[in-house]
């Protein structure tokens, strides 16, 4: 296996409270949240009434209209953010090898909204059932990297990774994985999420997995909280351009961060509820430190999943408590969750590409909906973000947890830091 350094060249980054990389990075500073009622459809018959929607994102500006009927909301989103990290890149034709250039996206649903439309059509008229020529292409979840790879001609491996809202982080060790492996210069990596439709919001309700905080909505996601009931949905999407150093520099292309490790790991136990001494989030965490050659200590920022859930939030305590001890007390959390909502299989790109704008700006992300913490969390010791504040970061971890026990953390630091051990 190839040890040559993994970098990140480029992001891009859409959510509810931003449609780029910029707005994004002001909303999590300041403390910005994109809750609001649903407007999609009529939500009011659900339990939950609302959700972190995107406001005012017009597609047109990607593709023909007949190109954009043929692809799910998620798609869209999923091109709008690689427009934005291959920009930001410079990762210009000439520049890479079409066929040394691949794509390892995410997606934990697929094309719901395609779904939902498809079958309430089916619902109400099946004496003639009418199905578009491109409903299979638009529900299937690894639509958006095809889309990806068809719009820039990336003509490297392709793939869809699949592990619930533990995803994108899986989509980001498989690319380094095939950098590594020297099988490719640049990876095309992320996620992408267009879940915010009556089915996704009545599964997760019909679960008791979603906050029914209806009348106080902007607090309903309040992480590591004793009286947290459930998680804010959200959507969007984030894209990484990951290259190997020696190709970067080859190119004089602009090094944000380096990813430095990454982990995986299953509970191999309960289909939906993680365990709850967090033995897959303590053994992702543990593989990714291992690989970054880094101690638990070392860590600055931690951007947790913190989905607010009452068994979620103490499961990845106590797995992160298992590695972490005492030094949990003094590295700052931030619970982006809380502000964007849940990305579900996109979730582990956006915390990711946060943690890369902290360490590019050298300043940690704020932190909302801080209400009473679990005792026994407070006794142990636990460090919200609270105003965004500069200071040092050296290193950084993000972990995302998912329905089937899936677990998957990267660690992405700061070149000064990670360039300068070689």
């Amino acid at each position: 296996m190839n040890a040559e350094p993994i970098v990140v060249t480029g992001i891009g980054i859409l959510s509810p409270v931003g449609k780029n990389v910029n707005e994004n990075w002001n909303s999590i500073i300041n403390g910005k949240s994109g809750v609001k009622n649903i407007s999609r459809f009529d939500a009011s018959a659900f339990s939950t009434h609302f959700a972190a929607e995107i406001e005012g994102f017009d597609p047109s500006g990607l593709d023909h209209v007949k190109q954009l009927r043929k692809m799910d909301r998620l798609s869209w989103y999923a091109l709008s953010v690689c427009d934005e990290a291959l920009a930001m890149a410079n990762l210009i034709e000439g520049s890479y090898l079409p066929e040394r250039t691949g794509v390892s996206w995410a997606s934990g649903n697929g094309g719901m909204e395609s779904i939902d439309e498809a079958l309430v059509a089916y619902a109400t008229d099946r004496s003639r059932p009418r199905f578009s020529p491109y409903f299979q292409s638009k529900a299937l979840p690894d639509s958006a990297s095809g889309w990806i790879a068809s719009r820039y001609g990336f003509k490297g491996p392709n793939q869809l990774s699949v592990a619930a809202c533990a995803s994108s982080n899986a989509a980001i060790f498989t690319a380094m994985l095939y950098l590594r492996a020297g099988l490719c210069d640049v990876m095309v990596t992320g996620g992408s999420e267009a879940p915010i439709t009556p089915s996704v919001i009545g599964g997760f309700g019909a679960m008791k997995a979603l906050s029914t905080r209806n009348d106080a909505m902007h607090e309903a996601s309040r992480p590591f909280a004793t009286d947290r009931d459930g998680f804010l949905l959200g959507e969007g999407g984030a894209a990484l351009v990951l290259e190997t150093l020696s190709h970067a520099e080859k190119r004089g292309a602009n090094i944000l961060a380096v990813l430095t490790g990454c982990g995986n790991a299953n509970d191999a136990g309960h289909p939906t509820a993680a365990d709850e001494h967090g033995i897959g989030t303590t053994a992702s965490v543990k593989m990714a430190l291992q690989m970054a050659d880094l101690q638990p200590d070392e860590i600055q920022l931690i951007n947790p999943h913190a989905t607010s859930t009452p068994n979620g939030d103490a499961a990845e305590y106590a797995g992160l408590y298992n590695l972490f001890g005492q030094f949990l007390s003094k590295i700052p959390m931030a619970a982006t969750k809380s502000m964007t909502g849940h990305l579900l299989g996109a979730a582990g790109a956006i915390e990711a590409a946060f943690n890369v704008l902290s360490l590019q700006h050298q300043a940690f992300p704020a932190g909302i909906n801080h209400f009473e913490t679990e005792i026994d969390m407070i006794q142990k010791g636990i460090l919200l973000c609270g105003a965004s504040k500069e200071g040092r970061i050296d290193h950084t971890l993000s972990h995302s947890a998912g329905f089937g026990g899936h677990n998957a953390t990267v660690i992405l630091s700061h070149p000064r830091a990670a360039l300068s051990k070689l």
